[in-house]
């Protein structure tokens, strides 16, 4: 029978951790990427036939750079307020 030692376990923790962060990661690039292709794709259609794709406003394309909806605590200006931390 094999006995594993502290540092065997230690090893499959790590091991196990390991695998379980990249899995994270490769997860968050394949939502990102999915996410990044679906607008390119929406804004070529607009580009090219002036149609808005569903779950788009024209708003959206016409003036990108504009504040939408409320801001976030990072579009504030000045420095943050200590009970803002």
């Amino acid at each position: 029978m094999i006995e594993y030692t502290h540092i065997d376990t230690e090893r499959h923790i790590l091991f196990g951790a390991a695998i379980i962060a990249i899995s994270y990661w490769m997860v968050l690039v394949c939502i990102g990427s999915s996410a990044d292709s679906a607008l390119k794709a929406a804004l070529y259609r607009y580009a090219t036939m002036g149609k808005v794709a569903p779950g788009f406003t024209e708003e959206t394309f016409r003036r990108p750079w504009r504040k939408q909806g409320k801001p976030s605590w990072r579009a504030t200006w000045g420095p943050m307020k200590p009970w803002e931390i």
